[in-house]
């Protein structure tokens, strides 16, 4: 009973490759007696027809309710994005972020900043800081002086 079961196995995957075969021989043989009403496939499979070609620019277009739009035309259609403003000022990117908290340990700062899981710690010195840990000590310096002032305003 197994024995008649591989030999039929074996005769079904024999047909599946003939059938390949003469399928492949058939599509190469026909390739060149195709009529010219038939447009002719992309050689990439299944992509779009526009897929090769290049993005045009992006057009700066003003709506009706006054917003600017930019668009553009990709391979998949036209898209309509609203314009947001380009930040002016550079001073943003040096600026640290509100979670950085910074503590004096010494004569060097210890950092702390959340993460998802765990919060990340490292220490330097003063003289080693870089421009981003340096604004975020100073702006921790304000923060004392001015909590200092608040508590002298109470207790008098």
């Amino acid at each position: 009973m197994l024995r008649m079961l591989r030999v039929g196995i074996r005769h079904a995957v024999w047909m599946m490759a003939l059938c390949g075969v003469l399928l492949w021989a058939q599509d190469k043989g026909s390739n060149g007696s195709k009529s010219q009403d038939q447009p002719k496939q992309s050689q990439s499979g299944g992509a779009a027809p526009a897929a090769g070609k290049k993005e045009s620019e992006p057009k700066r277009v003003t709506g009706s309710d006054g917003k600017t739009y930019i668009v553009r035309e990709t391979p998949f259609g036209v898209v309509k994005v609203p314009e947001t403003p380009a930040k002016a000022e550079k001073d943003d990117e040096n600026e640290p972020p509100p979670d950085l908290k910074v503590r004096e340990v010494g004569d060097s700062i210890e950092f702390q900043r959340m993460t998802p899981f765990v919060p990340v710690k490292w220490t330097k010195k003063k003289t080693e800081l870089n421009e981003l840990e340096r604004r975020a000590w100073e702006r921790e310096q304000r923060r004392a002086e001015e909590a200092a002032k608040k508590s002298k305003k109470e207790d008098q």
